[in-house]
Formats: C-alpha cells, structure tokens, sequence
C-alpha cells in the first residue's frame, strides 16, 4: 500500500474532526468500528486529494460518509434479512411496515439506518419519507395531507416520495 506523504499525514490529522462530525451527523459517534471505518477513508482522501477540484473538507466528508455508510449497510443486510424472513414482506430498501409488535429494537435499527443514509438529501425529500412511513411519530400520512400543508398537489407528494425512496434504495444498496 502507498505511503501517505508528510503533507498527506498533516491534512489528515488537522481534519479528524470531520470524522467524528459525520459519524454524529449519521448517529454513529459512539460506534468505534464505524468510526475508525471513517479514519481509514479519511487517509484514503487525504492521499487522493487533488486540490483544483474540491475543498478538502467537502471532499474528505462526502469519503467519510460513503464508508462509514457502506460499513452500516453491510449490517443492515443481515438485520434486513432476518425481518423479511418474519414479516414477509419489506418496503424501499429496509424500511420495515411497522406492524410487527415483537420487532421495535430491530425497526428502530432500520429508521436509524435509512436516517444516517438519508441525512444529505434535501429537507423536503426527508419530510416527505419521515411523514409517509411514519418514521418518527408512527403515524402514516397520505398524499393529500403531506401535500395540504407543503401546499403542493398529491401527484407532486407522489414524485417527492418515489425520488427519495429510489435514492434510499440505491444508497442502501438495494
């Protein structure tokens, strides 16, 4: 493996701190082998870093968030698993139809996934998501109530959700 330069090491270790901000973005500040997946892309950035493309920190952030994310993908595949074998049935990429009452631990696990990877989509996109499924309150709404008070037409709501959703399941490898 290449050896990182005496700038590379510097440009790293003067940027750790964006590690430790995307893995809190994503909710995962506390999980070591998630963080230290983060470390690794970090170097991994410093050295292919060219500086006529990007700032580094947008750079080295949107690294970090990839590999911290694929590492969590890999576990929710076998969380994903073990609820499609219970429940039967799975929508856009790991988000569980809550109505499995012995399973709350392992849907929170999938919101708190499909959250982490949906945390750089634009605002009303994640509000439409949350809002549809429930994801935080738990309760479903329709079209036609999401698109009342964005003041925008059901069909709209529709399209909003359908993007979202195919990014979620790209970005969750689905």
């Amino acid at each position: 493996m290449k050896r990182m330069t005496k700038a590379q090491q510097r440009l790293a270790a003067d940027n750790m701190g964006l590690v430790r901000f995307v893995a809190g973005k994503i909710g995962v500040a506390t999980d070591e082998e998630l963080v230290s997946e983060g470390y690794a892309a970090l170097c991994r950035a410093a050295m292919a870093y060219k500086p006529e493309l990007a700032k580094f920190a947008t750079y080295a952030c949107h690294a970090i968030f990839r590999a911290i994310g694929g590492a969590r993908r890999k576990r929710l595949r076998s969380r994903t698993a073990y609820v499609e074998d219970i429940e039967g049935t799975m929508i856009a990429a790991g988000l569980h139809d809550d109505c499995c009452p012995q399973l709350p631990a392992e849907h929170r696990e999938l919101v708190d996934s499909a959250n982490a990877v949906m945390w750089h989509m634009p605002a009303r996109v994640r509000g439409v998501i949350h809002r549809r499924f429930g994801l935080e309150t738990g309760r479903k709404e329709t079209l036609r109530e999401i698109g009342a008070d964005l003041g925008i037409s059901r069909e709209r709501v529709r399209q909003i959700e359908r993007a979202g959703l195919r990014e979620l399941a790209e970005a969750m490898g689905g």
